[in-house]
C-alpha cells in the first residue's frame, strides 16, 4: 500500500509544480502582439498572378459550397 502511494505522490508533486510554473512561464511581457500586427491590403497583393481579395473571396466561397454539402449530408443521414 505504501508504494502505490508512492506512485501517487510523485504524480501530485509533478502536477503541482506545472500548476505553479505554467502562469509564471506565460506572465511575462511581450512588445508586440496581434493586435500590433500591420496586414497589408489585399488589393495590392498578387498571389501567382491572382489578386489576394479574389483568392479571399474565392476561399470563403469553397467554405460555404463546403458548409452547404456538410448540412445537405447531415440531413439526409438524419
Amino acid at each position: 500500500m505504501l508504494r502505490s502511494l508512492h506512485g501517487y505522490g510523485v504524480i501530485i508533486l509533478l502536477t503541482a509544480v506545472f500548476l505553479v510554473s505554467a502562469p509564471l512561464a506565460m506572465a511575462q511581457e511581450h512588445a508586440g502582439g496581434e493586435a500590433s500586427l500591420i496586414l497589408p491590403d489585399l488589393g495590392q497583393v498578387d498571389f501567382l498572378g491572382i489578386n489576394g481579395r479574389t483568392l479571399l473571396m474565392a476561399g470563403l466561397f469553397v467554405c460555404v459550397l463546403g458548409l452547404i454539402f456538410g448540412m445537405m449530408t447531415y440531413l439526409r443521414v438524419k
